[in-house]
């Protein structure tokens, strides 16, 4: 019996929006780390995102 590891896909649809406590010149969306893939469907656009890692805790 072959087994394969399974990965878990979990897909949104919100608004893409800027952080509010971004600087006007800073990353707009410090929590995404890297864009996997994008495609258009018409006026809309399916994107898949790492995310970016979480910070520590304050201690």
């Amino acid at each position: 019996m072959c087994r394969m590891a399974a990965t878990t896909v979990v897909e949104i649809h919100v608004p893409l929006t800027p952080a509010e406590s971004a600087a006007p010149d800073a990353y707009p969306f410090p929590w995404i780390e890297d864009v996997d893939e994008a495609e258009e469907f018409g006026t809309g656009r399916r994107v898949a995102l790492t995310p970016a890692p979480k910070p520590a805790p304050p201690r």
